[in-house]
């Protein structure tokens, strides 16, 4: 399954780490990026109370080539097929999580992406929007 993200996210990422990410797509779990949901909970009540969410989806992925420590991490926007919860038949929506990005280098001092040993995110949004057939 390839999901669509935000045309916006995406001209920001590309902007911000031109190209550190892009064309790396990587596929996630939904159970990965719980954590992520969790730290808004209002918002993640709202997504499992009435939205039938799919288990995978498709994210950013760091390049190895851009950083070799964090190779194959993935990152939001993280985008999922859904549909109203309880409803028959196929996906209808697709929901992204935005994220904003915490590159640390090895002292955990703020660094960006290319000096990087580690990486945090927090939640920033949701979009839900209608699949395009």
């Amino acid at each position: 399954m390839r999901v669509r993200t935000s045309i916006i996210t995406g001209v920001i990422i590309a902007f911000i780490f031109p190209a550190a990410i892009a064309n790396a797509d990587g596929s996630f779990l939904l159970d990965d990026i719980k954590p992520v949901i969790q730290q808004s909970p209002d918002v993640e009540k709202y997504l499992f109370a009435t939205l039938d969410l799919e288990k995978s989806g498709q994210a950013n992925r760091i390049g190895n080539n851009i950083n070799p420590r964090l190779g194959g991490t993935r990152l939001g926007p993280y985008c999922i097929y859904a549909k109203p919860k309880g409803d028959a038949g196929k996906n209808t929506l697709e929901v992204c999580i935005n994220t904003e990005y915490h590159f640390k280098d090895k002292t955990g001092r703020p660094c960006r992406l290319e000096q990087a040993y580690s990486v945090t995110e927090s939640f920033v949004s949701i979009e839900i929007k209608p699949i395009k057939e």
